[in-house]
C-alpha cells in the first residue's frame, strides 16, 4: 500500500523504516496529524477557567502570547493538510490526496471505501460551511488588503469540533492502512497536548514562588493591561 504509507508518513529516517513494523514517519499525515491533536489539546486546557484565571492573573501576557501562537500554528497546520490536491501535476501532501487514492482502489472493499468517505464528507462540509479555503487566500497564506481591512470576524471554525473531525478520519484511514490503530496519534498526541500545559503551569508557579522568596509581591493583570 505505498501508495497511502508515502502520504502517511512522509519522509521516514531509512533506519526507522527498515526496523520499525508501522514507521510514523517526519513529514506525512501522521506526524501533522499528531501536531494538530497536539495543539487542540493544549489550547483547550490553555482555556480551561481554571488554569485561564491562574494563568491571566499573573501572567497574562505570556498567556496570551502562547495560547494565540498555539492557535495560529493549529490554524497553518490545519489549511496545509486539507488543501486541495494539487495542480498542474504536481500533487500536495494532503487529506484530500489520500482520500483520492483510497477510493480510487478497488482493491479496498466497496463497504470500507463508503465509510472512509462518509467520514470524509463529515470533515468536508466543515470545512465548506466556514469557507477555510477563503480564509486560507485571504487570511493566513496571503494577506488580502481589503480582507484585512475589515473588522475581524466574530465567529469561526470550532478548533476542537474541526480537530476530532481530522482525527476520525484519520484513526480510520491509518488503522486499515497499517492493520492497528495508530494510537500514538490518537492516544499520545492529546496527552502530549494537556502535559505541556502542565509543564507551562508548573513553570509559572515556580516563578511566583522564586518572587516570594526574593520579596517581590506577583503583580496581578488585568484585561485592560
Amino acid at each position: 500500500m505505498k501508495q497511502f504509507t508515502d502520504i502517511l508518513e512522509g519522509y521516514c529516517h531509512p533506519r526507522i523504516k527498515e526496523n520499525a513494523l508501522n514507521p510514523m514517519g517526519e513529514t506525512g499525515l501522521t506526524e501533522r496529524v499528531h501536531r494538530l491533536v497536539f495543539l487542540d489539546a493544549a489550547v483547550q486546557s490553555m482555556i480551561r477557567l481554571h488554569f485561564w484565571r491562574f494563568a491571566t492573573r499573573f501572567f497574562g501576557p505570556t498567556h496570551r502570547l502562547v495560547l494565540g501562537m498555539l492557535r495560529e500554528c493549529w490554524g497553518v497546520e490545519l489549511l496545509r493538510i486539507t488543501d486541495k490536491i494539487g495542480k498542474k501535476g504536481r500533487e500536495n501532501l494532503t487529506i484530500r490526496l489520500l482520500h483520492q487514492r483510497f477510493n480510487d482502489d478497488p482493491r479496498i472493499p466497496a463497504p470500507v471505501r463508503e465509510e472512509e468517505k462518509q467520514l470524509f464528507d463529515a470533515l468536508d462540509a466543515e470545512y465548506d460551511a466556514h469557507n477555510l479555503y477563503r480564509v486560507r487566500c485571504k487570511e493566513i497564506f496571503h494577506l488580502d488588503l481589503q480582507t484585512n481591512l475589515q473588522e475581524p470576524r466574530e465567529t469561526g471554525v470550532d478548533m476542537h469540533t474541526m480537530t476530532m473531525l481530522v482525527l476520525s478520519w484519520y484513526k480510520f484511514v491509518g488503522t486499515f492502512v497499517n492493520g492497528v490503530e495508530p494510537k500514538y496519534v490518537t492516544v499520545g498526541a492529546g496527552a502530549r497536548g494537556r502535559d505541556f500545559v502542565r509543564d507551562l503551569r508548573r513553570m509559572m508557579i515556580a516563578q511566583i514562588r522564586h518572587w516570594r522568596i526574593k520579596s517581590f509581591e506577583p503583580v496581578e493583570f488585568r484585561e485592560s493591561e
